[in-house]
């Protein structure tokens, strides 16, 4: 049995009334301080869709949370063309860098790789409150349209809660996955129960599964170090494997070339110091 921390009523039309919303620039919302919720600063060369100026439609959008997916996106996916940010007045965030050289290791840019046709990839650099989760999925998916969403996370090991009675034989590589149309691979273990999903990664499920499209969430399990849970080449290597096996494809990427290019990309200062390789 699934837990969402997030209620659902299939009887509003939520079409309707995201079509009623108006989206400030981030410009303008600077200038006269109405910056109250997420928003979305696009690359000047970015296409979007005809019918709506404010939605990109791509075949696949792969959203990483701040910590472990966020870094495994950004270490798998090294050639990247920067198409736009999502900025956050509670993450303290300002206009991003369309360099790909230059972006913030606590920005949230949303790219394009460059060997991976129709994939969109949203890495979030902070932390989004639980409060804020909503309000900050709503504007993604008022921006972003795809034919299906994988969703990247974490879970501390003092937050399982695992049916093996034994928890001393719980630890890293551990995957847990949610699927929106219960389409999971056989070879990734459902989340169970009374684990839930929280934050971003759940005010998306709730978000998809209203409107019947189809999202995937994989949870990796952290390692826990002086009372705070840290990601591991292990933890990221989890997501690795089940991000190829959604794929149903071999992975294209060994975990050794995943190791050095996560070398790689702390080297550069992008990513967290909290990560044992």
């Amino acid at each position: 049995m699934d837990i969402w921390p997030y209620s659902v009523d299939l009887g509003r039309d939520y079409e309707v009334e995201e079509s009623d919303v108006a989206l400030d620039t981030f410009e303008t919302a600077q200038k006269e301080r109405l910056w109250t919720r997420p928003m979305i600063q696009w690359s000047p060369d970015i296409v979007t869709n005809d019918k709506d100026p404010r939605k990109l439609k791509i075949s696949r959008a792969l959203i990483g949370t701040y910590g472990a997916g966020q870094l495994y996106l950004r270490s798998r996916y090294p050639n990247v063309r920067v198409v736009g940010h999502i900025l956050a007045p509670f993450a303290d965030t300002t206009g991003g860098s369309f360099d790909r050289s230059r972006i913030s290791n606590r920005s949230c840019p949303i790219l394009v790789p460059e060997d991976e046709i129709g994939t969109l990839v949203v890495a979030i650099g902070y932390e989004v409150p639980p409060e804020h989760a909503f309000e900050w999925t709503k504007v993604f998916f008022e921006h972003i349209e795809a034919e299906r969403y994988v969703l990247l996370g974490s879970f501390g090991i003092t937050e399982y809660q695992s049916a093996d009675a034994d928890m001393e034989n719980v630890s890293p590589p551990l995957l847990r996955g949610l699927d929106t149309l219960h389409q999971l691979p056989n070879e990734i273990q459902h989340l169970e129960s009374p684990n839930i999903a929280s934050g971003v990664i759940a005010a998306a499920l709730a978000h998809c599964i209203a409107r019947r499209q189809h999202a995937t969430a994989l949870l990796s399990l952290e390692e826990s170090s002086m009372g705070s849970s840290v990601a591991t080449i292990e933890t990221l290597t989890a997501l690795h494997e089940g991000l190829n096996r959604i794929a149903g494809q071999a992975a294209k990427l060994g975990v050794d070339v995943l190791a050095q290019q996560l070398r790689e990309h702390l080297r550069l200062g992008h990513g967290k110091t909290l990560l044992y390789i």
